[in-house]
């Protein structure tokens, strides 16, 4: 069956709302849905290097199709830009692209310094049992990448809420004026997109249903 790779958000988990909502709907699809937990083997050492080997392990040989959700959707455009024969189609809701730029303007320039002096920063992570903290070298780590603008070549849906106040919409409508092949489609909807997950999913359904296995496949899985 064709691999598809749901990767989580930041402070997220395999366990979130939209993992929980879209996995098994996905597999019914026709998919062999693998969903990597980004935080291990521990959150404070999460970087975008760390997710973007997490994806290569999850999707194996390939090809396949990537579904990615704020920093999992920056992590797929990146590594549907790195491997393009690896990826057949990609879903991008709310992508982080601008993953620098969004953290300076989340933390400020004070707490930014702060956060490497002291070499880590709290974050409130809602899927780990106690306290976390996360890695100066998470901000290090997106600073190199930031060199690299994601321009992935296969078919592409991006989905955003035009309230998301955590990621401007602005990236995402930027990335599809540059590239036609891209399909940008908004919602009266905040960041985590919750309040709108049915038609975010059917979206999601109608553009993957060519990605997926037949179910002559599907029957011999």
């Amino acid at each position: 069956m064709t691999p598809l790779v749901y990767l989580h958000g930041f402070a997220s988990a395999p366990s979130s709302e939209k993992a929980r909502c879209y996995g098994p709907r996905l597999a019914a699809l026709g998919f062999d849905v693998r969903i990597p937990d980004l935080n291990q083997p521990d959150f404070s050492g999460l970087t975008l290097s760390r997710n973007l080997r997490h994806t290569e392990r999850a999707l194996g040989d390939g090809p396949g199709v990537l579904v990615g959700s704020s920093l999992g959707g920056y992590t797929a455009a990146l590594f549907a830009h790195l491997h393009p024969e690896r990826v057949r189609a990609l879903v991008l809701m709310a992508p982080a692209l601008n993953m620098v730029s969004l953290l300076h303007r989340r933390y400020g320039t004070e707490a930014i310094e702060s956060w490497r002096q002291r070499g880590s920063v709290p974050v409130e992570h809602p899927y780990l049992p106690g306290p976390a903290t996360l890695s100066y070298a998470f901000l290090e780590d997106a600073q190199r990448w930031a060199r690299l603008r994601p321009r992935p070549r296969c078919p592409t849906l991006v989905l955003h809420g035009r309230h998301d106040a955590e990621v401007p919409i602005e990236g995402s409508r930027r990335l599809a004026a540059e590239l036609p092949h891209i399909e940008l489609v908004t919602f009266e909807a905040g960041h985590a997109l919750t309040e709108v997950l049915e038609p975010v999913w059917e979206r999601i359904a109608a553009f993957l249903a060519p990605f997926a296995s037949p179910p002559a496949e599907r029957e011999r899985h």
